[in-house]
Parts: structure tokens; C-alpha cells; sequence
């Protein structure tokens, strides 16, 4: 009985101590790389946007778009928020 006692609190202090090390250096890494991913992301939306803009295939669809007649134009997609 003893030696179970001892076995059992061993591997709690090894689950808790010894094996993963690592997870108190890991926290400030995952918020400055979530941190990093967020402006990363907002900045490639932005110039995705512009670029797709600039494109002469969306330019072509815009001016399609301006020169058919109001019946024919499809409605707006409404947003739900």
C-alpha cells in the first residue's frame, strides 16, 4: 500500500512539475503570436481589397453593372448582423 501511495504521488508531482515545463513560457508567446496573426490578418484584407478593386476583371463587372438597366440588376444582399 505504501509503495502505491508513493507511485501515485510521484506521478502526480511528475504530471504536474517535471513533465511539461514548458506550459508557463508558453502564454506570452500565444498572445503576442495571436496578437501578431490579428494585425497580419487586418493588413492582407486591406490590401486584398484594394487589389481586387484595382483588377481589370472587377472593373469590367462594375461597368456592366452601371450601364444595365435598374429592373435588371440584382437586389442588394442584406447583412445580417
Amino acid at each position: 500500500m505504501v509503495l502505491l501511495m508513493a507511485t501515485l504521488f510521484w506521478a502526480l508531482m511528475d504530471e504536474d512539475f517535471g513533465q511539461r515545463p514548458w506550459e508557463d513560457l508558453s502564454a506570452p508567446v500565444e498572445d503576442r503570436y495571436s496578437t501578431y496573426l490579428k494585425t497580419a490578418r487586418s493588413q492582407f484584407e486591406r490590401l486584398a481589397k484594394g487589389r481586387s478593386r484595382a483588377a481589370p476583371d472587377y472593373q469590367k463587372l462594375k461597368q456592366d453593372y452601371e450601364t444595365a438597366s435598374p429592373e435588371r440588376r440584382p437586389a442588394p444582399l442584406r447583412r445580417s448582423t
